[in-house]
């Protein structure tokens, strides 16, 4: 007469496997197998949509065999770990049965509970912003700004500028290469966040076009808005008149006015009108007589 072999386990049910659709495998659990008075190694097969292996972070696979000797697991209790795979879609994953056998020992069930949930998102409320621009030497462009939505997140949102140009949180100060937006509950907080963007200061005269932010977390697509601007050379407002001199103006006295001469006016790079000024004694008119 033997003794009935008996396989033992420290839990029977584990919950709680989850991941955003797209960044799985889950954080994997663990368990422990014993055995008594075994004739066969035993053999912990996993369900469809999970896996385990006998080391943390590696080797996951639909089953793996546990030793015995003398009847009894070697290094018993023997730890396994096992997590929900990688790659499936959103939807529950619950209720599905890992089952530990050996030869003539009653299977031992363990269930396990999981889940994969919606993938994160961000979204912006442009696609490009234009018209960035300054005159060499006067810098930096006026600011122009965007919004940045969440919906699933698991990390905060990181807003990227290109070499070119910067972007704050706030209006008119705290400007640099990046910024961050917190989430909580999967969503940025205060979204519709604004986000500052503008043409950074001292740069050489050239166009600034096709720059692209990048808005970046954890598991979303990550979102794209492409910049365009320029910095101008510095203008010099010139003005020219055909003639420096003017004379013969005459009539004999209460026979006035004299004959009309002209000059003409040509300008070039000009931020206003032209005002012609005549002196005391003299009028000017853009129209003959």
């Amino acid at each position: 007469v033997t003794a009935v072999p008996t396989l033992s386990t420290s839990v029977s049910t584990l919950s709680g496997f989850t991941y955003a659709e797209g960044l799985g495998a889950s954080p994997e659990q663990t368990f422990t197998v014993s055995g008594d008075d075994l004739s066969a190694n035993a053999t912990v097969t996993s369900p469809t949509n999970y896996e385990v292996s006998l080391t943390s972070g590696s080797g996951f696979t639909s089953s793996v065999v546990l030793t015995q000797s003398g009847g009894d697991i070697v290094g018993e209790p023997k730890t396994v770990y096992t997590r929900l795979k990688a790659g499936l879609s959103e939807a529950t994953y619950n209720g599905e049965t890992l089952t530990v056998t050996s030869s003539g020992a009653t299977t031992k069930n363990i269930t396990l509970n999981g889940s994969v949930t919606t993938a994160p998102s961000l979204s912006t409320s442009v696609s490009s912003l234009s018209g960035f621009t300054y005159a060499e030497g006067s810098g930096p462009s006026t600011e122009q700004t965007f919004t940045v939505s969440g919906d699933d997140l698991t990390t905060s949102a990181t807003v990227t500028s290109p070499t070119n140009y910067e972007v704050s949180v706030t209006s008119g100060s705290g400007f640099g290469s990046s910024v961050v937006l917190t989430q909580s509950g999967g969503d940025i907080v205060g979204e519709p966040k604004t986000v500052y963007v503008r043409l950074k200061s001292g740069l050489s005269e050239a166009t600034y076009n096709s720059e692209d932010i990048t808005i970046t977390s954890t598991g979303a697509v990550t979102e794209t808005l492409t910049l365009n601007g320029s910095v101008t050379a510095v203008l010099t407002p010139t003005l020219t008149i055909s003639e420096s001199t003017l004379s013969g103006f005459t009539y004999a006295e209460g026979s006035g006015v004299s004959l009309e001469q002209t000059f003409t006016v040509s300008g070039d790079d000009l931020s206003e009108n032209v005002t012609a000024t005549a002196p005391t004694n003299y009028e000017v008119s853009v129209t003959t007589a």
